[in-house]
């Protein structure tokens, strides 16, 4: 039985307890006309009124949007590791900790590769223009 066989909304609002339209429900009443329910018995997706959040206890991860664009991952990443993803406002990767560890701009240009343990400056073209760090060949 889930959540939402109980009563609740994905939103964990006691749907059959709401009041009527026009009507304010005193926050201290809510104690009394909510039942108890065990964190244990919470399964599938848990989602922010906006939709903004997502909590997916079923995969083991937690996103953030912006409505249009998923911005922040933490937990199971697309490639089944587990750790954290940030993107910019148009899905560029700008940090990712998991199973690659890179701090990244936008375009691509400045990298910081804690796997490879180096620093890495292109130029516009993407051609490399400076490392510190490890050569891993091909500079």
């Amino acid at each position: 039985m889930s959540y939402i066989d109980i009563g609740f909304t994905v939103n964990l609002i006691r749907s059959d307890l709401l009041p009527a339209e026009g009507e304010v429900l005193d926050p201290l009443a809510f104690e009394q006309l909510a039942p108890e329910f065990s964190g244990g018995k919470l399964t599938g997706i848990l989602s922010s009124q906006d939709g903004k959040v997502k909590i997916n206890l079923d995969e083991n991860f937690i996103v953030i949007s912006d409505g249009t664009e998923e911005r922040a991952r933490l937990g199971k990443l697309p490639d089944g590791s587990y750790g954290i993803l940030i993107k910019d406002k148009s899905g560029n990767k700008l940090f990712e900790f998991g199973s690659i560890n890179l701090i990244q701009a936008p375009s691509g240009n400045l990298q910081m590769d804690f796997d490879e343990e180096r620093i890495l400056v292109k130029d516009v073209g993407g051609t490399p223009r400076v490392l510190i760090g490890k050569d891993t060949g091909g500079f």
